[in-house]
């Protein structure tokens, strides 16, 4: 089964690239079939950011 949070992590992952010179690669770390971390390098210093999908989404407003 493919996990359902890897896809977006994975274009977080792309928008944080384009903001920041890297010197290591993302990584992606599954924590529960519902969760993922995203470990970046922002400006030489890691981070770790957590991802999970809402349940209840937000309203969005209508396209016109």
């Amino acid at each position: 089964m493919k996990h359902p949070v890897i896809p977006p992590a994975l274009k977080v992952c792309e928008a944080l690239r384009a903001q920041s010179k890297q010197m290591l690669d993302h990584e992606l770390l599954v924590l529960n079939s519902s969760m993922v971390a995203i470990v970046v390098d922002i400006d030489g210093v890691d981070y770790i950011m957590t991802m999970t999908r809402v349940p209840k989404q937000r309203p969005r407003p209508t396209a016109q």
